[in-house]
């Protein structure tokens, strides 16, 4: 589940409602990070007692502060760096090493198919393809499609292992319809905002 203060008005009890040992990606990207950090905190005992897994988006130091399972970034942060804590003067491409050090969790969502082969190298933990289908979160951009998701699985496979399927998982217009139509080419996993705030 990806967390959007302005989705879910009440996330406290939408991770009660999630299947325990659910991954949760913490973004609240609109907040400072004092107040980042002071939400999480408050979430922290939910979260533990239903054995979910939490990625901090973008903040390395509030990621370290909960003793989070890993960090997730964005294909778009591949040019950007990072202040002192949250990794500033530090690339992707270093976050990805310190994360292999700490041994903790790296996501990455790809949005733009241009940033593909940097994605490949990088071998993140976990790719999310996004969005593959229309998308509340993304109403401007144009979505993946089904069939270019299959592909796109394809060209990332080819440049690592037939396991790393498990971690690739597809993001943003997930339904029921296209659980069913997602299940049928191997996929298990699935990321999303809207199919948990409206269960």
């Amino acid at each position: 589940m990806f967390t959007d203060g302005k989705k879910i008005d009440d996330l406290n009890q939408v991770l009660k409602k999630l299947p325990r040992g659910s991954n949760i990606v913490f973004r609240e990207y609109n907040l400072e990070a004092k107040d980042r950090l002071s939400l999480i905190q408050k979430l922290l005992p939910i979260i533990k007692r239903n054995n979910h897994k939490i990625l901090i988006g973008k903040d390395f130091e509030i990621a370290t502060k909960i003793k989070a399972q890993g960090v997730h970034f964005a294909d778009k942060d591949l040019t950007k760096k990072y202040n002192k804590h949250s990794l500033t003067n530090f690339n992707l491409w270093q976050v990805r090493s310190l994360c292999l050090r700490k041994k903790i969790i790296f996501s990455i969502a790809l949005h733009n198919l241009k940033h593909l082969n940097y994605i490949k190298k990088l071998q993140p933990d976990i790719i999310f393809l996004s969005p593959v289908f229309a998308s509340s979160s993304h109403k401007n951009q144009r979505f993946i499609g089904f069939f270019q998701f299959v592909k796109m699985i394809k060209i990332i496979l080819h440049k690592t292992t037939p396991n790393y399927l498990n971690n690739i998982i597809p993001l943003g217009g997930i339904n029921l319809h296209n659980l069913r139509r997602l299940n049928k080419v191997g996929v298990a996993k699935f990321g999303a905002i809207d199919f948990f705030s409206n269960s």
